[in-house]
């Protein structure tokens, strides 16, 4: 059997082509068959050259058959690698070609290869293009001669349509994470397949918790399940459902509105899920709830602004009143007759020309009027009224319809007079304060001033109209203002002292009381100063004094201590040699000498005590007194303490309880002043503790 026998063989076992058995016995049509099938097949000799290709191949790449045979295969496909160096097989790329190293691999090995990808650059019309083949090699002999036969399906079409494909849906994907909505998409049984990054967001779900499945009805709570079904199967159904309405679960369990838009999934004709965008539609319920509750409560707020509004037919002539306008002229709405002469009626007689003539030029002089008049009522009491009305003119110029509101001021004009008669007496206590006091805005202009503070800076009361009070105060205080005004604006009061620059120059220390008061219908500072000088006199008089009293103290210490120390030294030889005449070692003194000179010793030794007490107290104040720690044991201190109260706790008869019971304990401390300390805790313990107690 020749080669191409061999090849139509392996083609037909491959079941790559469905070719009647009976065709392998006619050689012309095997070769018929070899030349049209709509591949590339070349057949390459062991020497890596062309021994045929078909007709295919030659369109394909552009080659004659005649001009194609003895080739080498990079040449033949015109590899731009092979035409821009060495050549064919020579090059470092050749390595990497996988259709030389498919070829040069069934050669060498005998093995065929089904199907590989690969990428081939060649140069086609004068530019690069690159090749996306399918490649197979099939071993035979032709001839007893081993030829390999690359078959190569060109995918090119494919691999770009692939790429395009990818970019479109990396793009599709880019856009939808972008999206500030929930765009999904879903098989037909709801499982979500694509989720943008936006919905993890929304439902608090991650990419971890999509990956293990989720479904889009695990996002809705469970009373608008059954619904949500039937929309979904009308939209597989290719029925429009526009947008349906429910209320999306988080994953954490709390709720929110939704408003879903769907559509079908199409692919060759048919339907194979669902794609959609999902958006949270809360503030826009909201804001349904704010209208309904709005125009619920639109009466409530005419009623309690005592506002209401009209409009006008003026071709038929037919007024329209809100209730409030009722309630205004004191009138139930059935017995109000809705034409404008009728409302006229209640137009106070001092007040009717008025209201007439601007009427009259907002319709024939297009002029919209805003009016304050008197109202009479039924029981012949009078309001005021705010009006305000504006007229529709049709294409021609005519109009056809006024439009305006009605406003009870009655109250608010009782209020201005009111506020007129108190800034008055604001005026009044302004202008007569005793202190220097200034109005200014929160940027620190000088509003208004009163006169004492034009005698108390030295400045006219134009000039400082046109100053800011930073130009009167410290520069302390002047860096200080923003601060000042911010606790201001907070509701507090605030009091702090400064110093004020006169225009002379000189400066007087003065205590500001500051607050907000609304001025001209702006927040603005109303700060008045106290003049400080003589308080200040007086603190340096006292300062000045508690220096000279100090001093006298630190002098009265210095002495006390200096005194203890002199007085000391004689005191120890009286009570040394008192104590050597007490023990009498001569024994030429009686009984009552012997008592004397004890009484000499203890005498001397109370006052070498009392002498000592002064002595730290100096010692203390001065600041002088100094601890002399040694290192001493701690159980023979502790036993001492107990002898020197034994006789004291016996008399109560209170026992006493030492539970030290290491003697190798040394402290580090100021045995004498540990020791007054330890004695005064127990002699405390003793004065407390009842008869027949421990300590």
């Amino acid at each position: 059997m020749n080669g191409i026998e061999d090849v139509m063989n392996n083609l037909s076992a491959e079941g790559s082509y469905n070719i009647p058995a009976e065709s392998f016995k006619n050689p012309g049509v095997l070769n018929s068959i070899f030349e049209n099938l709509p591949l590339i097949l070349i057949l390459i000799n062991k020497d890596g050259r062309v021994e045929n290709i078909n007709r295919a191949t030659s369109i394909t790449l552009g080659k004659e058959k005649t001009d194609s045979i003895g080739l080498l295969g990079g040449e033949l496909f015109g590899c731009m690698n092979s035409l821009k160096d060495e050549g064919c097989g020579k090059n470092r790329e050749c390595s990497e070609c996988t259709v030389r190293n498919s070829v040069m691999y069934t050669f060498e090995t005998g093995e065929n290869i089904y199907k590989r990808e690969g990428e081939l650059e060649i140069i086609a019309n004068g530019r690069s293009v690159t090749l996306h083949l399918l490649i197979s090699t099939l071993l035979i002999k032709q001839n007893n001669e081993p030829m390999v036969l690359l078959t190569a399906d060109d995918i090119t079409e494919q691999k770009l349509a692939e790429k395009a494909l990818k970019e479109s849906e990396i793009k599709y994907k880019e856009l939808a994470d972008s999206l500030p909505q929930t765009v999904f998409e879903t098989d037909l049984q709801g499982n979500l397949i694509f989720v943008n990054r936006y919905s993890f967001d929304m439902f608090g779900y991650t990419q971890e918790d999509f990956s293990k499945g989720s479904n889009i009805y695990q996002t809705l709570i469970p009373e608008d399940l059954y619904r949500a079904k039937l929309n979904l199967e009308k939209v597989v159904r290719g029925e429009d459902q526009g947008s349906n309405e429910y209320t999306a679960l988080r994953k954490d369990g709390s709720t929110f509105p939704i408003s879903i838009y769907s559509s079908r999934i199409v692919h060759d004709d048919r339907t194979i899920g669902i794609r959609g965008i999902l958006v949270d539609i809360t503030e826009r319920k909201q804001a349904e709830e704010i209208l309904r509750k709005s125009e619920a409560s639109l009466s409530n707020a005419q009623r309690i602004s005592h506002l209401g509004n009209w409009d006008w037919d003026l071709v038929k002539n037919k007024v329209k009143l809100s209730n409030e306008i009722y309630n205004i002229l004191g009138l139930a709405p059935p017995r109000f007759e809705t034409t404008f002469e009728s409302f006229l009626k209640y137009v106070h007689p001092d007040d009717e020309l008025f209201v007439q003539d601007n009427i009259n030029k907002a319709i024939y002089e297009h002029k919209p009027y805003s009016i304050d008049y008197r109202i009479l009522l039924s029981d012949s009491s009078e309001r005021i009224i705010h009006a305000q009305g504006e007229v529709t003119f049709n294409k021609a110029g005519q109009a056809i319809w006024m439009s305006g509101i009605m406003q009870d001021i009655t109250e608010r004009k009782q209020m201005e007079t009111a506020l007129q008669k108190s800034e008055q007496k604001f005026r009044t206590f302004f202008n007569n304060s005793n202190d220097p006091t200034l109005i200014y805005d929160l940027d620190g202009f000088i509003l208004e001033v009163n006169e004492v503070a034009c005698e108390f800076t030295g400045y006219g009361r134009d000039e400082l109209l046109n100053m800011s009070i930073m130009d009167l105060d410290s520069s302390e205080y002047a860096s200080n203002m923003p601060d000042n005004i911010k606790q201001l604006q907070k509701g507090m009061c605030s009091i702090f002292e400064s110093v004020a620059i006169c225009k002379d120059g000189t400066t007087i220390p003065i205590e500001l009381s500051n607050r907000i008061i609304d001025y001209d219908g702006k927040p603005a500072v109303l700060s008045t100063s106290r003049d400080l000088t003589e308080r200040k006199q007086a603190e340096d008089a006292m300062f000045h004094a508690k220096l000279v009293a100090e001093a006298a103290n630190r002098a009265k210490s210095e002495f006390l201590a200096n005194m203890s120390h002199e007085l000391r030294t004689p005191l120890n030889s009286i009570i040394g040699f008192s104590q050597l005449l007490n023990s009498n070692p001569f024994g030429n003194l009686n009984e009552k000498e012997i008592n004397y000179s004890y009484n000499i010793m203890d005498s001397g030794k109370h006052l070498l005590s009392l002498i000592n007490d002064i002595l730290e107290i100096s010692k203390i104040e001065s600041g002088k007194i100094e601890l002399e720690c040694e290192k001493f044991s701690l159980p023979s201190f502790i036993c001492d303490a107990e002898n020197t109260i034994k006789h004291m706790a016996y008399n109560k008869n209170i026992e006493i309880c030492n539970q030290v019971r290491s003697k190798s304990i040394e402290v580090y401390a100021d045995k004498l002043r540990m020791k007054q300390i330890l004695y005064n805790l127990l002699s405390n313990s003793l004065k407390f503790t009842p008869e027949n107690g421990c300590i």
